[in-house]
């Protein structure tokens, strides 16, 4: 349970659309979505409009942890993803190189909630 808190669900791709929501400038927002290329490309388009913003779920530990769990990307070639910080580019690098996806459904929840609360 999170006070005052709001979750926004939906197409990954349509985020930086959030932009133009006034009040959203001067929020805290997290974002989450599939570890893959995909994934982090639409975190950089978020982060290019919202640089405040942070990701959790989005890291090489949570890949690591659930390597098993991923199944074949899309043989995406690496971009220059700028707004990416120094884990979220590790990870990206990664799962092009390797041609990986993580989706979001197979993360435990429980991990999902520790992520969360270590930015809180």
């Amino acid at each position: 349970h999170m006070k005052d808190a709001m979750a926004i669900f939906g197409s990954g791709r349509a985020a930086a659309l959030l932009a133009f929501i006034p009040w959203l400038k001067a929020s805290q927002i997290f974002y989450w979505g599939d570890i893959d290329a995909e994934g982090f490309e639409i975190l950089d388009n978020l982060l290019s409009v919202f640089p405040g913003a942070s990701s959790f779920c989005m890291d090489f530990e949570t890949l690591d942890t659930y390597r098993k769990e991923t199944t074949t990307g899309s043989n995406a070639a690496v971009k220059n993803l700028p707004h990416l910080n120094d884990k979220e580019r590790l990870a990206y690098q990664f799962v092009v190189q390797h041609n990986l996806r993580l989706e979001q459904e197979q993360v435990h929840p429980d991990w999902v909630q520790s992520c969360l609360q270590s930015l809180l």
